[in-house]
């Protein structure tokens, strides 16, 4: 069964730039700057740098369904960095555009009432003003004005004058770039992995239109320049032990399930004020001293197996393979850890982690407290492949001599999901992929017993199950979040995902389970 909202649409024409985008900069998008794959080329780039610039220059940050974010960047730059050619890249910006929002909000079919009250123009003295920020409508404001900032202090200067000043402080930048399910946060990283400051203007104005006010609670007052401090007198660990102790303490336990609940009820409802004294406290134990080249990349690793883990492994053990959509966002965020840890000095990114650290568990959270169960990821199949017939598996008969016998065991993976997520429909399914295949190029060799964090002072499994976790955790994932999604380039056919789509019953809870019934695996 396929969501009818996955359909593919129609190509639509680009619609000219409004005279506001008159002197908007152009997309000067390079390679990433740490993901490695083979396929870009001097068209490409030039090809995404393209799309970039119409995409900034004739819409909103906004699809025109207005809860929905304008995602096509994301897909872009994943796609392009994954070897996409420049046909492929025009393809997708052609069937993107039916979603979108124009830029100026005089444009026919917008609704200017919410436009009543803000101000003519942003400026460095009212951009924090509460007229207009945290204001979803207000995107053809606030985008002019930070092509305007970056240019004038660059992408390193915007990024600490506009999250780390006192300015961006009083008016809570950090909650914000966080919140919408950090899609700011993923918008920004964007433009630090692929050093573009058309990206980072566009993140930067998407900060300023979320309101702050669902996720404030969870921050001390003047956050993040008052950082947490470990005051409980309890020891250290690391993230995956935290994890641990929050799915264990009763003052987190999420309470009753609601299926109607929204997320954005889900994440008020689960941040009361006794739960954020223990988030906090979790949260100040992560032990960030070690910012050195080598404390950072332990870090960055933490988050990535922790991603990963409540991603792919956080589905029920006896029922069909569920894949929640908010907790994949933590693993497609995570990705974008070192990118602001590469540019920012180590005060700010104690913040960022800190930040991050507490969204990852307002998230999970909001999702009824997901378990893990490491031993469902890891049987998963190392060797998923799609419905395609291949020598050795009833193809053809094979008449080129080659090594093997063409079979699924004897081939790597990893072509075929690739090849699978780089045409997906969904640009979430290659975001997803894309942070799983570079955490198995880090990590993808690591033995059993190397998870950071998988065992207690006492030797035992922080989570049962996790000490047998092993580098193909990744690739396990990988393939079962197409299995999940489909092998779109192979079949006509859907995934195994009951609706088509990312589960969206928070399944944390148990009672989201009770209309399936289990089933041997």
């Amino acid at each position: 069964m396929v969501n009818p909202s996955k359909k593919v649409r129609a190509p639509v024409p680009l619609h000219p730039p409004p005279a506001l985008a008159a002197n908007f900069p152009p997309s000067y998008a390079k390679p990433s700057s740490y993901f490695t794959f083979t396929g870009v080329t001097p068209q490409s780039t030039e090809a995404v740098r393209h799309v970039l610039t119409e995409n900034d220059h004739s819409y909103d940050m906004w699809g025109k369904v207005r809860f929905n974010h304008n995602h096509f960047s994301h897909s872009a730059l994943t796609r392009y960095a994954f070897g996409a050619p420049p046909a492929l890249l025009q393809a997708d910006w052609e069937q993107a555009r039916a979603y979108l929002a124009l830029l100026d909000p005089r444009e026919e079919g917008r609704d200017l009432e919410t436009l009543k009250g803000f101000p003519a123009k942003i400026t460095r003295d009212n951009w924090t003003d509460k007229s207009v920020f945290g204001k979803r409508a207000a995107h053809s404001l606030y985008l002019p004005f930070f092509h305007n900032e970056v240019a004038r202090l660059g992408i390193d200067g915007a990024i600490q004058e506009y999250l780390f000043s006192p300015a961006a402080t009083s008016n809570e930048m950090m909650c914000a770039l966080l919140s919408g399910v950090v899609h700011p946060f993923i918008h920004i990283g964007f433009g630090l992995e692929f050093d573009d400051p058309l990206m980072i203007a566009e993140g930067l104005a998407q900060a300023c239109q979320h309101s702050a006010a669902t996720a404030s609670p969870l921050y001390p007052t003047n956050w993040p320049e008052t950082p947490l401090k470990n005051t409980s007198g309890k020891h250290n660990k690391p993230l995956l032990g935290l994890y641990a102790e929050y799915l264990e303490n009763p003052v987190l336990d999420p309470g009753p399930y609601d299926p109607n609940a929204l997320i954005n009820d889900r994440l008020k409802d689960a941040i009361t004020p006794e739960r954020v004294i223990v988030l906090q406290d979790l949260v100040a134990r992560w032990d960030l001293s070690d910012m050195s080249e080598a404390g950072i990349a332990a870090r960055a690793e933490e988050v990535s197996w922790i991603a990963a883990l409540i991603c792919g492994a956080t589905s029920r053990p006896g029922y069909k393979t569920r894949i929640d959509f908010f907790l994949m966002h933590i693993l497609t965020s995570s990705f974008f850890v070192p990118a602001y840890m590469n540019r920012l000095g180590d005060k700010e990114r104690r913040a960022v982690l800190q930040t991050y650290a507490l969204t990852l568990f307002h998230i999970c959270s909001s999702r009824g407290r997901p378990a893990l169960y490491p031993q469902v990821a890891m049987g998963y199949p190392v060797d998923r492949a799609g419905p395609l017939p291949r020598a050795g598996e009833g193809a053809a008969e094979h008449k080129l001599r080659m090594v093997g016998d063409g079979s699924r065991e004897q081939d790597n993976p990893w072509f075929g999901i690739v090849a699978n997520a780089i045409v997906d429909y969904d640009s979430h399914v290659p975001k997803a992929i894309r942070s799983l295949l570079h955490y198995s190029q880090l990590y993808g060799h690591k033995a059993a017993g190397s998870v950071p964090g998988a065992f207690d002072t006492d030797g035992s499994e922080v989570v049962p199950g996790v000490g047998e976790v092993d580098g193909t955790l990744f690739v396990r994932i990988a393939g079962e979040i197409i299995q999940y999604m489909g092998w779109v380039k192979e079949t006509a056919e859907g995934g195994d995902s009951k609706t088509g789509d990312w589960d969206r019953t928070a399944m944390g809870w148990k009672d989201a389970w009770d209309d399936e019934t289990p089933h041997k695996v």
